[in-house]
């Protein structure tokens, strides 16, 4: 050490610093990752979609819903952006009248849970599980009433469905 004798003790007592290991790299970012997960900001939606996730729906169904006869309903999680513009301009009509064609012409670009359900049915609550990388969800009920009958929907935040008479109503559930 005798080269260091003329600099300054600070300089000359510094030890070279040790790079991270990449499994402490690795917890970082996961740590990282979990703290958004339970924060309620746009920055959790995104960092959930890389994972996937569940989603809870509870539906109420109205006594006098759709002129009393049964309406479709399709649940739409989307994983390519350009896809979910494409489909957020769709009525629920011309949804249902193109789903098959949309199925062979993207096959993985989304996934659907349908349900036909009749006035005043008890329908249990609704757990679907998706896959990584969703872009965003969209809800087709097909009404008999004219109207577009699609709202869009966060595919990770759990949500109350509301079957009316003549249209529907979602709205955001509290997580527990």
């Amino acid at each position: 050490m005798h080269h260091l004798r003329n600099l300054p003790p600070t300089v000359a007592s510094r030890r070279p610093r040790r790079q991270p290991s990449a499994s402490a790299l690795l917890l970082a970012f996961l740590g990282i990752l979990f703290g958004f997960s339970w924060t309620g900001c746009g920055v959790a939606s995104r960092t959930r979609s890389l994972f996937g996730g569940d989603l809870k729906m509870v539906v109420k169904i109205s006594p006098d819903l759709n002129q009393n006869a049964p309406v479709a309903v399709d649940l739409v999680v989307i994983y390519e952006k350009t896809l979910l513009e494409q489909l957020q301009e769709l009525p629920a009509e011309e949804w249902f009248r193109q789903r098959g064609q949309l199925e062979r012409d993207f096959p993985k670009g989304f996934d659907i849970w349908s349900w036909e359900w009749v006035p005043g049915q008890e329908v249990p609550d609704q757990t679907l599980s998706f896959r990584l990388g969703a872009s965003g969800a969209l809800l087709f009920a097909d009404y008999a009433e004219p109207g577009a009958h699609r709202q869009a929907v966060d595919p990770h935040e759990h949500f109350r469905l509301d079957l009316g008479a003549s249209s529907f109503l979602v709205t955001p559930l509290k997580r527990n």
